[in-house]
């Protein structure tokens, strides 16, 4: 249940609403788009301009929207509830970008839904970080028994790597290695660094100031 519906309503379509008067063909380009971007919601049953004008709300209606969603590649899982007379579409930030429908690639731009031209689809693609199945890591793979360490300083020393840095660095650097599992992005020893100069330079003649660290994911 939307707790703020009227507050939603009248602040108008934005970064993550967007208003639907039916759930027409362009649904799953709206869907997509979330899905590329942050998440959002889609609400069916509102004008532009934020005017509650009613829509099918029966449960052949939802089918319809939920069969019109599958459509999108890789599939997506969305929320569909009704309020009143709405259908309120909740669609999560996808896990699997890119994300497609059967008009293209679209990413949510300020209160709009952009298609992708086919530069913009690759840049997509780049910093979305999709890469070849040649460099997927392998995450079953007993590292302890298969790293040559003498393959290894052959290699750094024939391609003038300086070993300054720990092994593991080195590999992560080259796109040889990385990390699974949720580690940090930040090394715990930056952290460390972090917070210790936090809690040394701070003003300790300001009553009531504290030290404060957010990790977010």
């Amino acid at each position: 249940m939307v707790n703020d519906l009227d507050v939603i309503l009248s602040e108008g379509e934005s970064y993550t609403v967007e208003f639907k008067e039916s759930a027409d063909k362009s649904l799953p380009s709206e869907v997509c788009a979330f899905a590329n971007a942050s998440g959002g919601r889609v609400f069916i049953g509102v004008d532009d301009s934020g005017r509650v004008v009613g829509t099918d709300v029966s449960n052949a209606a939802r089918s319809r929207v939920q069969d019109t969603i599958h459509q999108m590649e890789p599939h997506l899982n969305v929320d569909i509830e009704v309020q009143n007379n709405i259908i309120i579409v909740t669609v999560p930030e996808g896990t699997h970008k890119p994300y497609s429908c059967s008009k293209g690639f679209y990413l949510r731009s300020g209160p709009n839904s952009q298609k992708l031209d086919r530069d913009s689809i690759i840049e997509f693609f780049q910093s979305e970080g999709r890469v070849r199945y040649d460099e997927i890591i392998r995450d079953d793979l007993p590292i302890d028994e298969r790293f040559n360490e003498a393959a290894f300083k052959r290699y750094i020393t024939t391609a003038k790597i300086s070993d300054v840095l720990e092994h593991e660095a080195i590999l992560k650097n080259l796109n040889c290695a990385g990390m699974s599992g949720g580690k940090l992005e930040l090394p715990e020893d930056a952290l460390r660094e972090a917070v210790v100069n936090a809690a040394c330079h701070r003003d300790y003649f300001e009553k009531g100031s504290r030290v404060m660290v957010e990790i977010f994911d």
